[in-house]
């Protein structure tokens, strides 16, 4: 038999900090179980003989290669029959587009050898913006990066989203399937982002965490870059700076950079880690984002107070595009306002504290909005912009 801790589906540095429990089939206080490997036959054939994976009520241990090579040469040896024939065709030459993962990690299977998940693990819930996913898929794919998966968390969508990202993604398994219980959405009184980025983060199998809302968009350098400038400074947290537009052919209307500091103090002046350019650790967010509106402006503030650890770090070049339309949650200044009271008072804040901060937040809202409206637009049209490289903010702020 060969090890199990040396196959297992998890980040090598991470489990090295959190022994393996035998009995309880864990590492640490995490289960072992990767049940979205189920919805693809291979997949879960692959990932049952590699690590107890626990499916339809049992698990098993890690046979040798030996034991594996039998069972390929012989469906009849295997329970699982006509599953096992296609797993045997996948272990051909690997589709030359570039799909590798899939070849490599049946070939590290059979050879005792680790399984490596995705390094990044993106997050998108998508509900009722049909229009929108098109260019979603686009912005994901043309990624020079290529180690990650994306979760596509349909949050109730009704206007055929869903079947139109299956025609989108048809036949690249990084994109997977997440849906809210029906049941439980239409118990919803008010739609919220952390529900369905909650779903998603249960089931991300990435060591770090990016969000891309489906009506924004990333350069094609930002996970590359991004990724690099992340390892290179040994970070907890990275952002970067993004645009902000209303059509791809119209240029950019503002560009903002975050604090290249971060302090609870600056932060309750105003949320300045935007989350389309957030690449984050994924043990930071173990307990999810909180239930309520304005959730990653909580979720931030929380972290900054309670973690003064928190590395952070800015990468100044624009590899991220925010869209303004009609249907932004954080155009709804009056309701952004009242999101922002209730996010100071569930922070700790008392009533006459939190309406002071408020009106400190408001006053640097109104500012940067101001400043950005003098700007005009800048920088050049979005489709533009994500053909060229990546521009550095810093320098153009200077200039």
């Amino acid at each position: 038999m060969v090890p199990c801790h040396q196959s297992l589906l998890f980040n090598t540095a991470w489990a090295r900090a959190n022994p393996y429990d035998p009995i309880s089939a864990t590492y640490g206080d995490r289960p072992v179980m990767r049940a979205a490997l189920a919805d693809d036959p291979a997949a879960a054939y692959l990932a049952e003989p590699v690590c107890r994976f626990r499916l339809d009520g049992h698990s098993s241990a890690l046979p040798d290669g030996e034991t594996l090579q039998r069972r390929l040469a012989d469906p009849a040896l295997d329970r699982r029959g006509r599953r096992a024939e296609r797993f045997k065709a996948l272990l051909g030459p690997p589709d030359p587009i570039g799909d590798l993962r899939k070849h490599h990690a049946i070939q590290g299977c059979l050879a005792g050898m680790a399984v490596l998940m995705p390094e990044i693990s993106i997050i998108t819930p998508y509900r009722n913006s049909k229009g929108f996913l098109p260019d979603l898929v686009a912005s994901v794919r043309r990624q020079t990066f290529r180690d990650w998966e994306c979760l596509l968390v349909d949050d109730g969508s009704v206007d055929g989203g869903a079947e139109l990202l299956e025609r989108c993604v048809a036949g690249d398994r990084r994109f997977r399937f997440l849906a809210l219980p029906s049941c439980a959405i239409h118990s919803y009184e008010q739609p919220l982002p952390a529900r369905p980025r909650n779903h998603a983060l249960a089931q991300a199998t990435g060591s770090l965490v990016a969000f891309h809302d489906c009506d924004d968009l990333w350069h094609p350098c930002k996970l590359d870059w991004q990724l690099a400038f992340h390892r290179e400074q040994q970070l907890d947290l990275s952002v970067t700076a993004y645009g902000r537009f209303r059509h791809p052919d119209e240029p950019v209307r503002a560009i903002r950079c975050p604090p290249l500091q971060l302090s609870l103090k600056q932060l309750r002046r105003g949320n300045s880690i935007p989350m389309l350019s957030v690449l984050i650790g994924r043990e930071w967010l173990d307990r999810g984002f909180p239930l309520m509106p304005h959730e990653d402006y909580l979720l931030w503030l929380n972290l900054c107070r309670e973690r003064p650890d928190l590395r952070y770090g800015v990468l100044p070049f624009l590899l991220a595009f925010y869209r303004l339309h009609h249907a932004n949650q954080s155009r709804h200044l009056t309701e952004v306002t009242f999101w922002t009271y209730n996010v100071f008072r569930e922070h700790g804040l008392r009533r006459t504290a939190a309406l002071r901060q408020l009106m400190r937040w408001g006053t640097g809202h109104a500012r940067l909005l101001m400043n950005e409206r003098h700007q005009g637009g800048v920088a050049g049209a979005v489709r533009e912009l994500l053909e060229r490289a990546p521009l550095d903010v810093a320098s153009l702020m200077l200039s």
